[in-house]
């Protein structure tokens, strides 16, 4: 099993203002972009099926670029968590709808009705688990079968996101849990997952099923909250 460990590259706060200011720039610069796509696609999307091919890959990296963009946002620069009480199964449901599965993927939902509930900042929890996901799409581009399940245990909260018949070489697997990464929005992906989880008092691990398959696990504190601290 490798287990995260807290992340320790620091962004000096005036750098991270200054790449967020330029993000938030970036970003309003894809939605000028993802509109331009929404009005191609009411015009002359409903024809040649070409076209319309290459407007979905106009939309969708288009979305990946705006991922990628929050992703070194966040990084710079993480809020300090918001507490509230959270239900996990709806922001686990809500992660899985803002990945955006390709098509030859599939995933199904094993959430346990009885969670209690967290004291967690849901919406670093719902880009957390997203990330996640984005981070399993990307490394299994064949697609694949995603489960995603949550349970109690021992005072904590775990959500697992399973795929069977896949298993990453270990100098790939090192890439992804390693604290500082590599140069690549998945590794990126992955930092900013793991100081959203750390920042609500939780862990990331990646665990190699015996029979061909991973497992990413989050565990939460039931009675948690923020760590307050990079």
């Amino acid at each position: 099993m490798k287990t995260t460990d807290p992340v320790s590259l620091e962004i000096p706060p005036a750098v991270g203002r200054m790449i967020r200011g330029i993000g938030h720039d970036l970003r309003n610069k894809l939605a000028v972009m993802r509109n331009s796509v929404y009005y191609l696609n009411m015009k002359v999307g409903h024809g040649d099926e070409k076209v319309k091919k290459h407007l979905r890959v106009l939309e969708g990296e288009i979305a990946n670029a705006n991922m990628i963009t929050m992703n070194l946002m966040d990084f710079a620069l993480v809020k300090e968590p918001v507490l509230q009480e959270t239900d996990l199964r709806t922001v686990v449901a809500e992660a899985l709808s803002q990945a955006s599965l390709p098509e030859h993927w599939e995933a199904s939902l094993h959430l346990d009705d009885d969670l209690p509930t967290l004291m967690a900042d849901a919406s670093q929890l719902q880009r957390a688990f997203t990330n996640i996901i984005v981070t399993i799409v990307q490394e299994k581009p064949e697609g694949g079968r995603l489960q995603i399940r949550t349970k109690e245990r021992n005072g904590s909260v775990e959500v697992r996101f399973e795929i069977s018949h896949w298993v990453i070489p270990v100098e790939e697997l090192e890439a992804i849990t390693s604290s500082l990464g590599s140069a690549s929005s998945t590794s990126l992906d992955m930092l900013v997952s793991k100081k959203l989880v750390e920042r609500n008092g939780g862990r990331i691990e990646v665990k190699r099923f015996p029979k061909e398959g991973m497992v990413f696990t989050v565990r939460l504190p039931v009675a948690g909250g923020g760590t307050g601290h990079e």
